[in-house]
Order: C-alpha cells, then structure tokens, then sequence
C-alpha cells in the first residue's frame, strides 16, 4: 500500500509510522487494505504487535541467511560430484533443493548432467 493510500484509510500522516505500518501491512499476506488499515488505527501502538513485527522481521533475515547457506552447500555438493562422479553428492543435493534446481545449476555451471539428471528431464520435459 502507498503512504497517500495509508494516510487516507487512517488520517496517519507520518512517514516514521507508514514506514512501521507497511511493513506490518507486507507480513499480514493477503489481507485487505481497509480491514488492515482500521485494525491498525486502532492497534498501531500495540507493544505486542511491535513485538511480533520486529520477531517477525529477524526471523526472515535468519532464513534468508540460511537459505544462502543451503544454496552454498548445494553448489559445493554438485562441484564435488562433478569432480568426483560420486552420485551420492548429487542425490543429497537433491535432497536439500530438488532435481529441478540441481539440473539447473548444472547447465549454468557447465557441470555434465548424470544418468539421474536426464531421466528427470526426460520424465518432465518429453
């Protein structure tokens, strides 16, 4: 939602507030903007909200930063097999992101795709 849209649904007219408010807004999913507006008006200051706001927004840095990890550790597994030929590296890969994204990896690596690799393809593609 925009601040002019905010500012109209509450009389609210700080961009501090919009700036908290809209980031409550974007967590609350698909949630309409009149409803979330008036709620928030009259809930705006509410310590618990803050709370779970602020748990909420750390809590999407952590799994950002895990899914970074997860998609170090994926292309570490997919070099080793493709230095190795070892099919176990490839299958926890697998595991962890799935055989679409393990395919594409490889291609935009250059590493050969295995026996696995082109089943899938062939199963989902043909």
């Amino acid at each position: 939602m925009t601040q002019q849209e905010f500012e109209q649904r509450t009389g609210i007219k700080s961009d501090v507030i919009y700036e908290i408010a809209n980031g409550v807004y974007m967590e609350a999913g698909d949630m309409d903007k009149d409803a979330f507006c008036m709620d928030y008006k009259k809930h705006g200051d509410s310590i618990l909200l803050s709370y779970f706001y602020k748990k909420c927004v750390a809590l999407r840095k952590e799994l950002r930063g895990m899914k970074e990890e997860r998609q170090e550790l994926v292309e570490f597994l997919l070099k080793q097999e493709d230095e190795s030929d070892d099919i176990i590296f490839r299958n926890k890969a697998a595991e962890l992101v799935g055989d679409k994204e393990v395919i594409r990896l490889k291609i935009e690596n250059g590493w050969e795709l295995d026996k696995e690799d082109k089943e899938y393809i062939k199963e989902h593609l043909l």
